[in-house]
């Protein structure tokens, strides 16, 4: 080996022995740094001590578990008073006002829809005329539309809110006729729809 190949790993030795001394100082350093944060009563300057650049990362991540381990664990939390339950709902409501708001103008025009339909859904039952009328319908609008009844013709019986009885049958463009029945008529005239 040639004296200068000698000379420059005599240097490299020596900077690697200065270089592991320096890391040996600087390990022995922080270790020293971390007893002392840990050995401090304050929590808010132990707590502190996660930011301090004498540490090195090892030390840095045994000083987070030891204060992680004086954390007080979970508490069960007792339930909410139907008031405070409702001041939480209302809290949670104003940020989702956008939302609820368009689900709101979605869902009103679908919920018109059916309760219009539901209205205007005949919820008796089928029965048929055994002979033909001439019956006078009342209309939605309250007029009055005449027409004749052949036998057979299929009609719905309701129950009226007063206790009564009503036929109700459906005319295109006009909506729902009703006529008003007596427990007689539907007796003598009326049968069941198959």
């Amino acid at each position: 080996m040639s004296a200068r190949l000698k000379t420059l790993a005599a240097r490299f030795a020596q900077a690697k022995a200065q270089a592991d001394a320096s890391n040996a100082r600087l390990r022995r350093a922080s270790a020293a740094r971390l007893a002392e944060i840990l050995a401090d009563p304050d929590p808010a300057r132990q707590l502190a001590g996660l930011r301090d650049r004498a540490l090195t990362p090892f030390d840095r991540a045994q000083l987070q578990r030891a204060l992680t381990e004086k954390l007080p664990g979970r508490r069960r939390r007792l339930p909410l008073s139907l008031c405070q339950q409702l001041a939480a709902l209302l809290r949670q409501l104003r940020y989702r006002r956008r939302a609820l708001t368009r689900a709101a103008v979605l869902a009103t025009p679908l919920l018109a829809a059916a309760v219009l339909a539901d209205r205007h859904t005949p919820t008796g039952r089928p029965v048929r005329l055994r002979e033909g009328f001439i019956i006078s319908w009342r209309l939605p609008d309250g007029s009055i539309h005449q027409e004749q009844e052949a036998a057979n013709t299929r009609l719905v019986l309701l129950h009226t809110s007063d206790g009564g009885f009503a036929l109700r049958r459906w005319f295109p463009r006009l909506g729902y006729g009703e006529v008003a029945v007596e427990p007689a008529f539907i007796e003598r005239s009326l049968s069941a729809a198959e």
